[in-house]
Order: structure tokens, then sequence, then C-alpha cells
């Protein structure tokens, strides 16, 4: 790191895919999505909490046993955000 920048400024991305179980009005997810009220929270723990709108979800830590493909649509262009392997 160069003299005189401060570390503090650093942060990692991280992509995960979270499937919810359950009664879901699709409408009002898009809606919590574009409006940025989706949270994760307790990600440290084994237990994490989705909060979308005023709604709560428990989860929990799986790994992937196959392959997650993370696609963005950009207008009339689907773009790949990621790919991850678990073998």
């Amino acid at each position: 790191m160069p003299e005189g920048e401060d570390s503090s400024d650093e942060w990692e991305s991280e992509t995960v895919v979270v499937e919810i179980n359950g009664v879901l009005d699709a409408r009002t997810i898009r809606q919590a999505v574009a409006s940025k009220q989706i949270t994760l929270r307790r990600h440290e723990t084994d237990s994490p909490l989705l909060q979308v709108g005023n709604s709560l979800f428990t989860g929990k830590w799986l790994r992937t046993v196959g392959t997650d493909l993370i696609l963005q649509a950009d207008g009339g262009q689907i773009l790949k955000l990621c790919v991850s392997s678990e073998r």
C-alpha cells in the first residue's frame, strides 16, 4: 500500500444466493429491492436474518453443490455477474 493511504478504506464484496421459502409477493420483493429495503443481518452467525421491507426471514448457510450463475438484466441485455462452482 502506498505511503499515506488509509487501509480503513478497503472493503470486500461478496455475492450470495438467497433462497426464500414461504408465501411471497413478487411485486413486493421487486419494490423492496428497487428501494434498497433489503438487509442481511447477523451475517457473521450460523443463523443470519434477511429483512425484506417489514418482513424478517431466518436462514442458514449452505455450501453450493453444483453451479450458481448470477445474471443481471441491464436494459435489453443480460449481464453475467458471477459464476460459482463447488464440487
